[in-house]
């Protein structure tokens, strides 16, 4: 049996959902058209503008955070509460996976089987030894659900990839329907080009788009509970039986 337990790490996007919401106390007349214009001189409190008020507070008790951007994302009222350079495009790396999962989760039964096919095989040969695999090989049968709980837990960038080209018939075919669900959910500056976090110029979020996509993923599926799985086994395949 293939086994890995789950190392406890600090993530690159932080999110609190608990916060019960904000309080104006200006004289401003407070409008819930998202299509009235930004104007910090029009006494209008714009959608727009409550989202990033608190983001001209002075928090005594922020923590020190050394990250160059991030984003502390309220999902209950969609308030900012902390951040520096949140729509600063970055390589999103394993974060990625999380689209894919989502995703997955979204589209596929988890007791589905998936074989890895000589296009799937081809695919993750060429993933580098840099990245952590699980190992798959061509021919292999494997559930939905081992593979969604390998790329969570384990950070398994062919159980991520092998995902994506399942659904996508084709890695870029799949990052079309990434990109779709990203328009969908609200990302602006969100782009992929991998299945998994290929270090890649073209493979870009923003730490605002990336809670979106998080948020999305912990609201409408399962994944929380993957994500706080301390160890986890995968069953014996066609290929691997010990």
């Amino acid at each position: 049996m293939k086994a890995f337990g789950k190392k406890i790490l600090t993530g690159i996007t932080a999110m609190i959902i608990t916060v019960s919401g904000i309080l104006a106390s200006t004289g401003n007349f407070v409008s819930a058209d998202d299509n009235v214009p930004d104007d910090p001189n029009d006494g209008i409190v714009t959608a727009s503008e409550r989202k990033t008020d608190l983001l001209s507070e002075v928090h005594e008790d922020a923590p020190s955070i050394s990250a160059s951007s991030y984003i502390l994302y309220d999902a209950t009222s969609g308030a900012i509460l902390l951040g520096s350079d949140y729509d600063v495009q970055k390589e999103p790396a394993s974060m990625t996976k999380v689209m894919t999962v989502l995703l997955a989760m979204e589209r596929l039964d988890m007791n589905e089987i998936v074989t890895i096919t000589e296009e799937i095989a081809e695919a993750m040969d060429a993933i580098t030894d840099d990245y952590v695999k699980l190992g798959l090989q061509e021919g292999e049968e494997i559930s939905v659900n081992d593979l969604v709980y390998a790329a969570v837990l384990k950070s398994a960038n062919d159980a991520s990839l092998a995902l994506g080209m399942y659904m996508g018939g084709t890695e870029a075919g799949f990052c079309e329907i990434m990109n779709a669900k990203a328009s969908e959910i609200g990302c602006t500056n969100t782009h992929f080009s991998s299945a998994y976090g290929l270090s890649d110029p073209n493979n870009v979020t923003t730490p605002y788009d990336m809670a979106l996509i998080l948020n999305e993923a912990v609201t409408n599926t399962n994944y929380s509970e993957i994500a706080k799985t301390l160890n986890y086994t995968i069953s014996a395949t066609n290929k691997y039986r010990s």
